[in-house]
């Protein structure tokens, strides 16, 4: 298994290549780069972030990132973060090429193999970011970023309690794991499991503010029939985020719950209705309907 996944790493990458030309190819092209022996503690992410929208993931990913922030990360000689640093910002092709020069010295870094995962997550490519992930996995069993990532593909494909198992998996592995206890608490509560999902949103809240974070504190709060105190939570929310459909939707529902159904009709006015798409759509009706807007 190991050498064909190094067979398939080896084809992508130089499909992704430049084309060379003669003049320019020496000896030294065709030495092969010593692989650096595995240091557990230089194999994490190292992101220097400064974002006007703070979130308590910047340390972990890059995801959830805008781009502009993102491209100004200075990744210094880290060849890992240069790479999600390409994929998230759309230059797969300069990713896959850094990649391939790197790829002799890596290959004993889990963190190598898993950041290719997500490029190819990232492109759709799903099938060959499971074989990444797992690849990740079989250099240590331990590492939780490659369980997260594969609950994330099984999301993404409606798979959800094979998503919550492979993101337990995670937490198991790194019980402070941000990004992986965010996830699971979205996942809890898509699968109706709100008082699940409430113990993960109110560590994460202790953290530091994020708003992803008070969203789905909020709404975990609504539907355990704690509305007062969904409120105050929601009232935290900027006035931008709140005109989005999934947070403006749920503080006028818990506020109309509330007894408050002027403030919850105005909250309901104010949301973005052009971004309700699909099951959001379908949502934002019934939510209309539920608190009587005309």
């Amino acid at each position: 298994m190991v050498k064909a996944l190094q067979i398939i790493l080896a084809l992508i990458l130089i499909g992704c290549g430049s084309n060379s030309k003669k003049s320019n190819i020496t000896n030294d092209d065709f030495k092969k780069q010593k692989a650096l022996r595995y240091k557990k503690k230089s194999d994490f992410y190292n992101a220097k972030v400064d974002s006007k929208q703070p979130t308590i993931l910047e340390s972990e990913t890059l995801a959830t990132l805008p781009d502009g922030v993102i491209e100004d990360i200075k990744p210094g000689n880290d060849i890992v973060l240069m790479i999600s640093q390409h994929c998230h910002t759309g230059k797969s092709k300069e990713a896959f090429e850094l990649a391939k020069q790197h790829s002799d010295r890596y290959l004993k870094y889990p963190s190598y193999w898993n950041v290719l995962g997500v490029c190819f997550t990232i492109q759709g490519e799903e099938k060959k970011a499971f074989l990444y992930f797992n690849k990740a996995l079989s250099l240590k069993s331990n590492f939780a970023p490659a369980y997260n990532n594969i609950g994330i593909i099984y999301k993404r494909n409606n798979e959800l309690n094979k998503a919550i198992v492979a993101f337990k998996k995670a937490l198991k592995m790194n019980r402070n794991a941000r990004t992986t206890k965010l996830n699971l608490a979205q996942t809890l509560l898509e699968v109706g499991l709100p008082d699940q999902a409430l113990s993960y949103y109110q560590e994460l809240n202790k953290i530091g503010k994020d708003r992803e974070v008070l969203v789905g504190l909020a709404t975990s709060l609504m539907q355990v029939g704690k509305d007062s105190l969904a409120i105050d939570y929601f009232s935290k929310l900027d006035k931008d985020f709140i005109e989005s459909p999934r947070a403006g939707l749920n503080y006028s529902l818990a506020l109309y719950k509330a007894g408050k159904k002027d403030k919850a009709h105005d909250v309901f006015d104010d949301v973005d209705k052009d971004k309700a798409k699909g099951d959001m759509r379908s949502y934002y009706n019934n939510v209309k309907n539920w608190i009587g807007v005309k």
